[in-house]
């Protein structure tokens, strides 16, 4: 099976086009099964017509063989001359019944391929697919939003906790102040470097 797919913002278009293809196919594949069998039927043709010419030459040899026999006694020849005579008559038989199967072959609808299903103009449009397309949107959005997190802090080098002054300035820390009061400050004198 063969499956024609055709896109198209036109749908008629598509559906048009989609048959054109399948009706040109099944077409030139019937145009070269008959030729094919044009050609078989034309040797078949020639091959009769020099059997025919060598069965009448056989026949002719036979007669003037009969003939002479009764003079010379050539009963072997004569047989032998009949066995050739019934195999050309056969063998003619045959292509005549060949010639005839290629002429019916050639004029018959020639091939087993058929369309199954038309192409028709959908009802509604292929593309495109909102609800997949916002659902590939939603979950490439995650993605791309966690991975930005991750590099920002990864990358990022401030210094957020006591155990990163230790580690990283190597100096004992000799005191805190409690998160509440930077907030409550920041409130009445906001910082303007932020």
């Amino acid at each position: 099976m063969i499956k024609i797919i055709i896109e198209n913002n036109n749908p008629e278009l598509a559906a048009i086009i989609a048959n054109t293809i399948a009706t040109v196919f099944v077409d030139n594949t019937i145009k070269t099964n008959r030729s094919k069998a044009a050609e078989v039927k034309k040797f078949i043709n020639t091959q009769l017509e020099k059997k025919a010419k060598e069965l009448i030459e056989e026949e002719e040899r036979l007669l003037s063989e009969k003939e002479s026999e009764a003079i010379q006694g050539n009963e072997l020849k004569i047989a032998r001359l009949e066995r050739d005579l019934r195999v050309s008559e056969n063998m003619y038989i045959l292509l005549l019944t060949k010639y005839e199967e290629a002429r019916i072959n050639e004029v018959m609808e020639f091939g087993n391929i058929r369309v199954i299903n038309k192409a028709l103009p959908p009802d509604e449009p292929i593309k495109p697919r909102k609800l997949f397309n916002l659902t590939i949107g939603g979950i490439l959005g995650l993605m791309i939003g966690i991975f930005f997190v991750f590099i920002r802090n990864h990358m990022d080098n401030t210094i957020k906790t006591k155990e990163d002054i230790e580690k990283y300035l190597k100096i004992p820390i000799l005191g805190t102040i409690p998160r509440d009061i930077v907030e409550k400050k920041e409130k009445i004198y906001p910082r303007e470097d932020l």
